[in-house]
């Protein structure tokens, strides 16, 4: 695959806890003709990478397939999150779908950025009582979710259980969600 001539305005930035996968990563960057891709090796909830001095690097577009209802994300450390990523609750310890989508949402530009995330169907609803349906009504609220889409059975690779590609705008001009 080839870059497209004069489609160079843009850099590539990333994150990875398992090291094969980083590997992986920083070898499809070279493949693919990315050389100067930043892939960081590390933990992306607990120690985030990608700062600026010490603020989090903030980006126009914002896409992971992070893990499922990752188990010990690190819930403990999370009320004391330097960079409040956590503001609008945090997530059950056993469950940490929505600690990726707020890290995610918080590295996003203000007024126009952009964060596209493939979650399996549970964000969409469970624990409304508890900390997931209060972080989703704040989300809601702050008028950032821009579309929900259910990709048919087995599209996506590796995911045997039901998923969905949720899009979050921070520069949503209307209060319309898009269902697909």
């Amino acid at each position: 695959m080839e870059k497209e001539a004069g489609n160079e305005n843009f850099s590539l930035y990333g994150q990875e806890v398992n090291g094969s996968i980083w590997a992986l990563a920083m070898m499809n960057m070279f493949l693919h003709g990315f050389d100067n891709a930043t892939i960081r090796w590390g933990d992306t909830l607990r120690t985030p990478k990608l700062k600026e001095s010490d603020r989090l690097m903030k980006f126009d577009t914002v896409v992971a397939n992070p893990p499922f209802s990752l188990e010990k994300w690190g819930a403990d450390e999370a009320e004391h999150d330097q960079y409040n990523r956590f503001w609008r609750g945090i997530p059950p310890k056993s469950k940490g779908d929505w600690a990726f989508i707020s890290h995610m949402i918080e590295t996003a530009y203000e007024g126009k950025g952009k964060v596209g995330v493939v979650v399996p169907h549970g964000v969409l609803f469970r624990g409304a009582g508890e900390g997931e349906g209060k972080i989703r009504k704040q989300t809601i609220e702050k008028n950032l979710l821009e579309a929900v889409i259910g990709p048919p059975a087995n599209l996506l690779f590796g995911t045997g259980i039901p998923a969905a590609i949720v899009i979050f705008n921070k520069g949503k001009k209307t209060d319309n969600v898009l269902f697909i």
